[in-house]
C-alpha cells in the first residue's frame, strides 16, 4: 500500500486534516423523515438512453438506479431539462471532459440553462489543464470554486422545481457501472445549495486559477476555511 500511494499523489493524504466539517456556517448533515417517500427503481443496466431509464419526473417520486455507462448525466441533465424546462445548473464533479463542458455550453447558448456554477477538485486544473481553462472563459471566473472534491451531485432549478441529482458518474464518458438518484426535494436541494453559496462567498475566484502556489494556497484555504 504504501509503495502505491507514493507512486500515486493523488492518493497521498494532506499533511494535515482535510477539513473540519463543522467549520461551514452551512448544514453539512441532512435528516429527513422517509414515511411519504415514493420510490422507483430502474436497473438500466439494459437501458439505451436516459430518457428510457428515468422516465417520467414526478415531483413525489425518487429515482434510483443503475447504469453500465451508456449514457452520462449530461443525457440525465438534458432528459429533465426536457420535462422541467429552462433550469439554473449547479454542478460537483471530480472530473469532467471536453464533450460534457461543450453541451453545458451548448445548453446555456440554447436558453435551456440559464447558467451555470462548478466546483471542481484541486488536481483539476494540473490533470486537464485545457478543460480548466475552457470552464473558466466559457462561464466566467466566477462560476468556479475548487476544493478536495470528490462529491458528484448536480443541483437543477427550475420553475416550481428544485431538482437534486446524486451520482457516481462525473462529468465525462462512463463505460463502468454506475449510479444515480434523482427527486425533486426542496430541503434536500436548500441544503446543498446553502455549502456551495458558502463556498462561492468565502472563497475568492482567484484561487481557482492555474499558477505557481495555488493549489496549495487553495489546499490551504479548504483545509483551514471550509
Amino acid at each position: 500500500m504504501h509503495l502505491f500511494t507514493t507512486q500515486n499523489p493523488l492518493l497521498i493524504p494532506p499533511l494535515r486534516a482535510a477539513t473540519n466539517l463543522e467549520s461551514l456556517a452551512a448544514k453539512t448533515t441532512h435528516r429527513t423523515s422517509m414515511k411519504d417517500a415514493k420510490r422507483e427503481f430502474r436497473d438500466a443496466r439494459r437501458a439505451k438512453t436516459a430518457a428510457e431509464a428515468v422516465g417520467k419526473i414526478e415531483k413525489d417520486v425518487e429515482i434510483y438506479g443503475f447504469t453500465k455507462g451508456q449514457f452520462s448525466i449530461i443525457e440525465i441533465i438534458n432528459h429533465v431539462i426536457d420535462q422541467v424546462g429552462q433550469c439554473y445548473l449547479s454542478i460537483s464533479t471530480w472530473t469532467a471532459d471536453k464533450g460534457d463542458v461543450t453541451t453545458v455550453l451548448d445548453l446555456v447558448n440554447g436558453g435551456r440553462v440559464t447558467a451555470s456554477r462548478w466546483l471542481m477538485d484541486l488536481s483539476f486544473n494540473r490533470r486537464r489543464p485545457d478543460i480548466a481553462h475552457r470552464v473558466r472563459t466559457i462561464f466566467g471566473p466566477d462560476a468556479v470554486r475548487v476544493a478536495q472534491n470528490h462529491a458528484k451531485f448536480l443541483l437543477l432549478k427550475a420553475d416550481g422545481w428544485k431538482i437534486v441529482i446524486m451520482t457516481s458518474m462525473n462529468l465525462n464518458y462512463n463505460p463502468r457501472f454506475e449510479n444515480f438518484l434523482l427527486r425533486h426535494d426542496p430541503p434536500l436541494f436548500d441544503f446543498h445549495a446553502e455549502i456551495l453559496d458558502e463556498i462561492w462567498k468565502r472563497q475568492p475566484s482567484s484561487m481557482c486559477e492555474p499558477g505557481p502556489g495555488k493549489a496549495h494556497t487553495a489546499q490551504a484555504f479548504f483545509r483551514d476555511e471550509m
